[in-house]
C-alpha cells in the first residue's frame, strides 16, 4: 500500500474520522491517474475513489439545490408579507 493510501485510511478512520472533500478526492484520483495503468490494483483503487467522489459531488449538488429552492421560497414569502 502506498503512503497516500495509508494516509487516506488513517484520516477517514477513528480517531480522526475526517469526511473527505471533493478537492481531497481530486488530489488522490489525480495521483492514481499518474501511475502506469499496468497495475490493475491502482486502477481499481482509482475507480473506487472516483465512485466515492462522484457520490459526494451528487450529494453536495442536491444540498445546494435544496438550499437554493428554500431561499427562493423564502424570498417569495418575504415579498408577499411586505
Amino acid at each position: 500500500m502506498d503512503s497516500r493510501k495509508r494516509l487516506w485510511n488513517i484520516m477517514v478512520s477513528p480517531p480522526y474520522n475526517i469526511k473527505p472533500t471533493i478537492p481531497m478526492y481530486n488530489r488522490l484520483i489525480r495521483h492514481y491517474a499518474r501511475v502506469p495503468s499496468q497495475y490493475p490494483e491502482v486502477n481499481n483503487r482509482m475507480m473506487e475513489k472516483i465512485r466515492e467522489g462522484s457520490a459526494l459531488l451528487l450529494d453536495t449538488l442536491r444540498e445546494v439545490h435544496r438550499a437554493a429552492s428554500s431561499l427562493a421560497r423564502a424570498k417569495e414569502l418575504a415579498k408577499r408579507v411586505s
